[in-house]
């Protein structure tokens, strides 16, 4: 017998407030009215709750939520240190595709180096720049040690 048949039922009555004499209120503070609308969430927000983020107007809850999380950022942002990652490390991984390291080891050192000089528009996604000069010093060991390696046997 399912448990959910035999017990009583627990109806829950909304809360008293949220829809007052002076308006609705905040989703966070029950005795604040509530003054916007959280253009992430779509929750009533008040003024301590409110706040402006690339133009919209968010609640700070939202805010840390999204910022928090390891989804895609919200901008869109592009993730260069993943990338940089794949040129060097694939090429080098598989055995048969090192002969591409002949190509994606100096790209990575460019890539690398133009990051450190100009790093990419501000993002949700917090890269620290020591990433960028960790792969570019690995990518020019690589250029180093491998592609003169690949090139005598290729020649």
């Amino acid at each position: 017998m399912f448990p959910a048949i035999v017990r009583e039922a627990n109806v829950q009555t909304p809360q008293k407030g949220v829809m007052g004499d002076a308006g609705a209120t905040c989703f966070y503070h029950k005795d604040t009215p509530a003054t916007a609308i959280c253009e992430i969430s779509g929750r009533m927000i008040c003024d301590l709750c409110k706040t402006e983020w690339e133009g919209k107007i968010v609640s700070i809850q939202s805010l840390q939520e999204m910022l928090s999380s390891e989804k895609k950022p919200a901008n869109g942002a592009f993730r260069w240190d993943r990338l940089m990652a794949y040129l060097l490390f694939v090429p080098v991984v598989f055995i048969f595709t090192i002969f591409l390291t002949i190509v994606t080891a100096p790209i990575t050192a460019l890539m690398g180096l133009v990051l450190l000089v100009r790093p990419p528009r501000a993002s949700p996604v917090p890269v620290a720049r020591g990433r960028y000069a960790m792969y570019s010093v690995l990518s020019l060991i690589v250029c180093a040690f491998c592609v003169p390696y690949l090139l005598e046997l290729v020649g």
